[in-house]
């Protein structure tokens, strides 16, 4: 079943009035009220009244909710929602502990197949430059290959990676964690790692050897 997103209505006071049927948006507008510039109807102002507290009751379902969200939420909060996922927050901030907390829930959900232990590592290490490559080995083991394309730093946080997997795995089978550096990737002429593969600038000095490659 699709969840629908929550849209939240922060006007129910003005819709309320509009909802009126033109006989009582029609009486004398002698009222002066402080929600308005203009002159009201004692109609309107009763309706505005009554439906004061559903903005109020609104409001206060909408800050629960952006509290309670895992994009959204932050200190106790957030620790609610790893002790309901089964993740420890361990010293973590916040930051660190929404990705892990991303990945337990993928691993909640994980039958264990490739498809599912990649997602995982994908989502647990969190850096889009990231290359992941799942090998099965007889007779019941997984490698899991991280590529590191340099010079971007080799990541500390290989140990999640591996805990995340052996919770999602399928029992009887060995998870493998390999960090592979990659030092011939394609770079343009900003990376100023001379002898990457990619363009470089005319004098050559900074970016990729793409060039003396193909010539």
């Amino acid at each position: 079943m699709t969840v629908k997103e929550i849209t939240i209505i922060a006007d129910h006071a003005e819709l309320a009035i509009e909802r009126l049927t033109q006989i009582y948006k029609d009486p004398v507008k002698q009222y002066t009220v402080s929600w308005s510039a203009d002159l009201k109807s004692g109609w309107e102002v009763m309706v505005h009244a009554f439906a004061i507290p559903s903005q109020s009751l609104e409001n206060v379902m909408a800050s629960m909710l952006a509290d309670r969200g895992l994009d959204t939420a932050g200190g106790v909060n957030l620790d609610r929602i790893g002790q309901i996922v089964g993740a420890d927050r361990q010293g973590n901030t916040d930051e660190d502990y929404k990705i892990i907390i991303s990945g337990q829930i993928a691993g909640n959900n994980s039958d264990g197949t490739a498809r599912d232990l990649l997602a995982i590592t994908k989502i647990l290490m969190a850096d889009e430059f990231l290359t992941v490559a799942i090998k099965e080995l007889f007779p019941a083991k997984v490698a899991v290959d991280i590529g590191i394309p340099l010079p971007l730093v080799v990541p500390n946080n290989t140990g999640r990676v591996l805990s995340g997997l052996l919770e999602a795995k399928v029992a009887g089978v060995d998870i493998d964690v390999e960090i592979v550096v990659d030092d011939n990737y394609f770079a343009f002429d900003s990376d100023t790692a001379i002898g990457s593969n990619g363009f470089s600038t005319t004098l050559n000095d900074t970016g990729g050897n793409y060039t003396n490659i193909i010539s």
